[in-house]
């Protein structure tokens, strides 16, 4: 319990994000984008398939660096509560993407 009270008062310090809107969209179309690029392309080839999800996940982790660059240039003085709401949002679709892969790989 006084972990929890502790994290709550340190999260407390930041302020509420300013891009909460566009960086949700930006990884919830990126998903989606990459989701259905892989079942399009990806096929039943496992060899093949695996090659794609390890291109994708390069590809979207240099796109989101980019994009957070950009936010928190846009926005130096919330800069953590941005990216603290980035990484959140980025480590929830990445164990949800790769559940699915797992999904996938089993059938």
């Amino acid at each position: 319990m006084a972990f929890v009270a502790k994290l709550v008062i340190h999260f407390s310090d930041f302020d509420a994000p300013t891009f909460f809107w566009p960086i949700s969209s930006f990884i919830i179309i990126v998903s989606l984008i990459s989701y259905f690029l892989l079942t399009i392309i990806g096929g039943n080839d496992s060899d093949n398939f695996i090659r794609l999800v390890l291109a994708s996940m390069v590809l979207k982790l240099l796109i989101y660096i980019i994009f957070i660059a950009i936010v928190i240039y846009l926005d130096i003085e919330n800069a953590n509560s941005n990216v603290v709401l980035f990484l959140s949002l980025y480590l929830s679709y990445s164990l949800f993407e790769v559940g699915i892969i797992f999904k996938k790989m089993s059938k």
